[in-house]
């Protein structure tokens, strides 16, 4: 152990293997201690790097995802303007076709009563062509009975009653 002593003070020491070493035994545990601390410590960064570059594309697959249900939802929030829209125009189009067909109606109204009107005042003059045509009648039968009398009295003779009732039956 004086040796070991001796040598210890130039800086040269035995390990447990017997080896000579140029470090005390404590520092060199120490520091074999430090280099698998260091190697423990860099193996939990790289599997740090690897969780963090796969949580990276985790979360850029998720951002694509998201982006691609966030277009989704506005294409789906513009369609349903769009038909919006649509039912807004298609309403006003037929309150205007309802509003067409009112006032064709009125006037198809309008039309049936001065067709009324008209096939009233036909039937009068219809009426009044009858009358007056029984009035003509009459007023012949009359300048024929005039002309008969008229006749018998320039002429002397006297037409048959029969004669008379069959121009009379003509005329009538």
């Amino acid at each position: 152990m004086a040796a070991d002593k001796t040598l210890a003070r130039s800086g040269l020491y035995f390990d447990e293997l017997n080896k000579i070493r140029v470090l005390e035994p404590e520092v060199a545990q120490q520091t074999t201690e430090l280099r698998d601390e260091c190697r423990g410590f860099v193996d939990k960064i790289n599997d740090f790097h690897e969780l963090a570059d796969h949580f990276m594309g985790v979360a850029d697959r998720l951002r694509e995802a998201v982006e691609k249900e966030k277009l989704a939802a506005l294409g789906a929030r513009n369609m349903l303007k769009s038909i919006s829209k649509q039912r807004e125009a298609q309403q006003l189009q037929l309150q205007a076709m309802a509003y067409d067909v009112r006032a064709v109606a009125h006037d198809v109204r309008a039309v049936a009563h001065d067709a009324r009107a008209v096939a009233y005042d036909a039937r009068a003059v219809a009426y009044d062509a009858r009358a007056v045509a029984y009035d003509a009648r009459a007023v012949a039968y009359d300048t024929w009975l005039w002309w008969a009398g008229e006749f018998e009295v320039a002429t002397g003779t006297t037409l048959s009653k029969k004669t008379k009732r069959n121009r009379n039956i003509e005329t009538i």
